[in-house]
């Protein structure tokens, strides 16, 4: 009996485990490629901005020397964490200037009981060049 329950409990998970997803994600367009740049593009500046502002408010010397060090590594790294924004950034709005669109109709072979025929079928093509 435990046997018989294990298997059918297997059965009943592997059946979700190996299925396909059926809804496909919807492909990445010019403008989400362009609303990615901007995003990267305002968190650099913001985290440039905030390291500066740190770096240049501890530079008067009006901070004691327990919190100088604390401060001195936190806008070290905002300005240092605000390079991959950038980075990202810019590959973003290159991949907004390279990245096409197309929508066209695909030649397929189908096989019917008497004959093999082409027939058409609609096809979205987005092409992303590096």
């Amino acid at each position: 009996m435990k046997k018989l329950i294990a298997v059918l409990l297997l059965l009943i998970f592997s059946e979700n485990s190996f299925a396909q997803n059926t809804e496909p994600s919807p492909p990445i367009t010019k403008a989400d490629y362009l609303k990615k740049s901007r995003s990267n593009r305002i968190g650099g500046f913001v985290l440039l901005g905030a390291g500066a502002i740190t770096l240049i408010s501890i530079s008067g010397g009006n901070t004691d020397l327990s919190s100088l060090g604390i401060l001195v590594v936190l806008g070290g790294g905002a300005v240092i964490g605000s390079i991959p924004l950038f980075i990202a950034a810019g590959k973003n709005k290159r991949k907004y200037n390279n990245a096409t669109a197309s929508f066209m109709f695909e030649k397929t072979q189908s096989i019917t009981q008497q004959s093999i025929h082409q027939s058409y079928i609609p096809a979205v093509g987005v092409m992303i060049n590096f």
